[in-house]
């Protein structure tokens, strides 16, 4: 039982000894989605059911249907069903609490539960899994991109079934994630908690979310969803920079084709100036398809990243220049742009300080679920130098680094 709900957890008997590996995290989800939303969990009980011949899972009210073969083995991880329960279970909310009323709203239902699945990520493993989750989503987007764009919400399909692409589920989570950026987490939940609560037990479009964060936020949200959901596409970026006369002089281009209906995008956001070891952030609006910024700076900046945070939706066609490189990969917010810079520093015969700095960096990144995901780029040097971090990452508390 879980504050006064009861839980069901059934699998096949020759499976019962995963049931505590594959579903005991089930209350902590609940007590965190309940406490996000400010809406308790809104039915008497919940059951999960791990049945044979079944693919995936889906949520009915008070009750979830999984794939046995999902279940899991403590061997396995750190709960790696979690992204499946806590997908599904946001939809106890977000397609059951309130459900979308047509088909062509789906993501109504699908990309909440992805941010959640993202949001329970960042309260049980910390920013750096929020972050990977998040950059994973879009790269599924973008990839299904290359072969079609349309509206997130849209009454243009010819099966129901076309609805549930990568369009509907990581693409509408990234929006909400800049969404959430956007606004701040206050506002951002306090819409939320206005849009489930003004329609409880009610259908809804995307018009019905607009106004919710927009009396929740007080702020007029109408242009960010045209944009963002009820165009295709995305915003393709490109940026540089030089410094000169006490100015960094920065160059960003809207590289997307907008000939299907794709627009230039305003987003607001921030440039990262990293000067010995520290992120300054400068607030800086995007909405041309090109635009110079000029920025104040007395000392020649060690790298400048365009969205230090990684706080919106975009493909990026930027590489760090080889004087960035080593700047980027031990200092910049982003797991993301570290380890980027950090593979192209150590492909492009690094110095041996540059080597020892990197090691450095990724012997003191020692939590669970660390800012860098893969350190392959340092195994694949095979440096006796190395030897020392090896050692070390043998007792790191995330898997991945003790068996890479």
């Amino acid at each position: 039982r879980w504050e006064g709900v009861e839980l069901i957890y059934t699998a096949p008997k020759s499976s019962k000894e995963l049931i505590d590996a594959s579903f005991s995290d089930t209350p902590k989800m609940l007590s965190y989605f309940s406490k996000v939303t400010g809406v308790k969990y809104p039915w008497p009980k919940y059951a999960q059911n791990a049945v044979y011949e079944f693919g995936g899972g889906m949520e009915n009210v008070s009750s979830t249907t999984l794939g046995a073969f999902s279940l899991a083995h403590p061997r396995d991880g750190f709960f790696p069903m979690a992204s499946l329960n806590s997908h599904e279970l946001a939809h106890q909310w977000f397609g059951d609490l309130v459900s979308c009323k047509d088909w062509g709203q789906a993501w109504l239902n699908e990309s909440f539960a992805d941010l959640f699945q993202w949001l329970y990520f960042e309260h049980s493993r910390g920013k750096n899994a929020y972050d990977r989750e998040v950059e994973d989503g879009i790269q599924s987007y973008l990839r299904e991109s290359q072969r079609y764009k349309r509206p997130i919400a849209t009454n243009f399909y010819e099966n129901p079934d076309d609805m549930f692409d990568s369009h509907t589920y990581p693409k509408g989570g990234a929006v909400l994630h800049t969404l959430r950026k956007q606004l701040g987490d206050e506002a951002f939940f306090k819409g939320v908690n206005l849009y489930l609560t003004r329609h409880r037990h009610q259908p809804v479009e995307t018009q019905d979310l607009i106004r919710a964060m927009t009396d929740a936020s007080g702020v007029n949200l109408q242009p960010f969803f045209d944009q963002w959901v009820f165009k295709p596409g995305h915003p393709v970026l490109e940026y540089d920079w030089k410094w000169a006369d006490n100015t960094i002089q920065l160059s960003i281009r809207q590289t997307q084709d907008t000939s299907t209906g794709t627009p230039i995008y305003t987003i607001p956001t921030q440039v990262g100036v990293i000067v010995n070891g520290k992120v300054e952030r400068i607030p800086v609006t995007l909405n041309a398809v090109t635009q110079e910024v000029r920025l104040p700076a007395t000392v020649k900046p060690d790298a400048v990243v365009l969205d230090p945070d990684r706080t919106f939706l975009a493909e990026w066609h930027h590489e760090f220049t080889p004087d960035e490189r080593l700047s980027v990969a031990l200092y910049s917010p982003s797991g993301i742009d570290r380890e980027e810079a950090m593979n192209a520093l150590l492909l492009d015969s690094p110095s041996e300080s540059a080597i020892a700095a990197i090691a450095d960096s990724i012997g003191k990144d020692t939590e669970q679920f660390p800012a860098i995901e893969s350190v392959r780029g340092l195994v694949n040097l095979k440096q006796e130098s190395l030897r020392p971090l090896w050692r070390q990452l043998l007792a790191h508390p995330s898997i991945n680094r003790r068996t890479e």
